[in-house]
């Protein structure tokens, strides 16, 4: 009977992997965006505090704000209108966050202005009780670069931090009212000059769970940490660009802040194109907390580590250089998503950097970048492409974005790699409910930047798997980061055996986070951290997406219960028709006897 068990579970599974396809990613059978043409991507957010992603897009006729719900089966309308930008400047950057703290989405809209380098900033307020009526005012006239989001105070409130005209660092804070700004000049910032398309982020990179600052500026990566719940504009730790960034015939691209080697530490990554050649550079999160703790004082120039050269008829594009990161196939280890133009034809085609273990001449335990040449079908002219779990299965599809040029078309690719695989993901939510004290603070799930997570697990050979994340630590030129933060876990259901989540406290306080023991995979987690400074009061809400794997594991078990519930009632019937025969002569026995 073991024997017949085997050959049926074999036998299920060889059917089940023969039907799953070779293509990791396949085109929407049923495209959603098809009849919404001539748009950018702008940003992601849960507008309607329903728990799901939207997509929010930017009308290039018209600059209207458009946002397609992602849980559209419960609008009935999938793609609406939000507001309608009425000015003559071209709308950049769009950034989704509750500025005021009334729970309510309010959008910043980023304008460049016909000057080089000079923008303009309008803050969009919303209303807690209507996604339709917003009031828009201008926050500030001319700004040297894009703004940066973060949260200086810890108050969970964006801040804007951005540079006057006269090359002065202003940080824009809400006043407590939530009704109108107060500025606040950072002098210590007076030499820093931001790259003119800079990359900065709200990221925690020295492992205590409470963000810091890094600016991209011409001599490297400013870092600022958080020190006793406030940034220290003084000590200025700079990591130095990497040799040969500094000739003229080379072009750095954006920064990304990812835990891409999975052991817990934030690494810093980056691409430099020289002479036509361009070479993805890592920084080692391990080695950028050595510095720290010894004062960054040595130089950590010549510490920027190759990951990976491109071909030569291949350069990232100049217009959208961002590496992107995302577990694609949830093994656990963060891949890149990333735009390149031939260099030939000046055709634009996303591709996909396939994190994977280096078996050549390096160092132990050391992870690379391959990119995979045939995963994405898609034509040419894709100008922009993002990340974008639409069927909430913890899976990431590919959004990709033609240029205007080409329709400004949305293309949808489907995730099919991850089918197999299991994930955590977590949302952290909003934990101020000025409005809602009574109804257990319901609308707790904007954009809500700077919260940083942690977890550990544990593989099935015995090693520990670990991650860590912040949560929209960038915002500035067209990050497009997702509001949550996803941990691939492989294709073993392991539980997780520990997530923490920590956010950024105020001055003097102890540190804000909290830690929840086995969870379970394949869950979307949202935190809320209501009280902010009562960190064992929190709440998590938990909802379980059973993967293909499961459902298989499932059906599998199912099956064979039902082959060892045959088996045993075959066996009973075999035996009550040897007792009933054994019954039978016993009485023709007796029969006999009896005369």
């Amino acid at each position: 009977m073991v024997v017949i068990l085997t050959l049926l579970t074999t036998f299920i599974f060889i059917c089940i992997n023969a039907s799953q396809t070779h293509q990791p990613f396949q085109p929407a059978p049923t495209n959603q965006f098809k009849e919404h043409n001539y748009v950018r991507i702008a940003a992601f957010a849960d507008v309607n505090s329903d728990k799901t992603t939207d997509l929010l897009m930017v009308s290039i006729a018209d600059q209207a704000l458009q946002v397609f719900y992602g849980g559209d089966e419960k609008t009935g309308t999938p793609i609406l209108q939000l507001l309608s930008v009425n000015r003559t400047a071209n709308l950049q950057t769009v950034v989704p966050g509750d500025f005021n703290g009334d729970l309510a989405t309010d959008f910043l809209l980023v304008y460049e202005q016909p000057q080089d380098d000079l923008y303009s900033i309008e803050l969009c307020i919303g209303s807690p009780s209507t996604l339709v009526h917003y009031n828009c005012q201008n926050a500030v006239n001319e700004s040297i670069g894009e703004p940066f989001i973060l949260d200086y105070n810890g108050n969970m409130r964006p801040d804007i931090l951005f540079i006057s005209s006269d090359e002065t660092f202003i940080l824009l804070e809400y006043e407590p009212d939530g009704r109108n700004f107060s500025e606040k000049v950072i002098t210590d910032l007076s030499e820093t000059k931001l790259l003119p398309s800079h990359s900065s982020a709200f990221v925690d990179l020295n492992q205590d769970l409470s963000a810091d600052v890094a600016l991209t500026t011409e001599k490297g990566i400013a870092i600022f940490l958080n020190k006793d719940g406030m940034i220290n504009w003084q000590m200025d730790c700079t990591v130095e660009w990497m040799k040969n960034a500094e000739k003229e015939s080379s072009f750095i691209g954006k920064t990304s802040f990812i835990d891409y080697d999975a052991d817990s530490y934030i690494d810093m990554l980056t691409s430099l194109t020289l002479d036509g050649v361009t070479t993805i550079y890592v920084m080692d999160g391990k080695v950028l907390n050595i510095w720290f703790k010894g004062g960054c004082k040595d130089s950590l120039k010549d510490r920027w580590r190759k990951l990976l050269d491109l071909s030569t008829d291949w350069v990232i594009n100049p217009q959208d250089d961002w590496l992107r990161g995302g577990d694609v196939d949830n093994d656990g280890f963060s891949d890149l998503l990333v735009t390149l133009m031939e260099k030939a034809t000046g055709n634009l085609r996303p591709f996909i950097l396939h994190n994977v273990e280096c078996d050549g001449a390096c160092l132990p335990d050391t992870r690379i970048f391959s990119i995979q040449w045939d995963w994405l079908p898609v034509e040419y002219n894709i100008s922009q492409v993002a990340f974008f779990d639409i069927q909430h299965d913890g899976r990431l599809d590919v959004l990709c974005n033609s240029n205007a040029a080409a329709g400004g078309e949305l293309h949808l690719l489907i995730n099919d790699i991850a089918k197999q695989s299991c994930f955590v993901s977590v949302k952290v939510g909003s934990g101020l409910c000025p409005y809602e004290k009574n109804s257990g603070c319901s609308k707790t799930y904007g954009n809500i930047v700077g919260p940083t997570i942690a977890y550990s697990s544990t593989n099935p050979d015995g090693s520990s798997a670990l991650g860590t994340a912040t949560q929209l630590s960038q915002s500035s030129n067209g990050a497009l980061q997702l509001p949550y933060v996803q941990f691939g876990l492989g294709t073993t259901p392991n539980f997780v055996d520990s997530l923490t989540v920590g956010i950024v406290r105020q001055k003097d306080q102890v540190e804000w986070k909290q830690t929840w023991k086995t969870i379970v995979p394949n869950s979307h987690l949202v935190v809320v951290p209501q009280p902010p400074d009562k960190p064992g009061q929190w709440l998590m809400h938990l909802y379980v997406t059973p993967s293909q794997l499961v459902l298989v594991t499932g059906l599998v078990l199912l099956g064979l219960c039902a082959l060892v519930a045959i088996i045993i009632a075959l066996l009973h019937i075999k035996e009550k028709y040897h007792d009933r025969q054994v019954k039978l002569q016993e009485s023709h026995r007796f029969h006999f006897s009896a005369m």
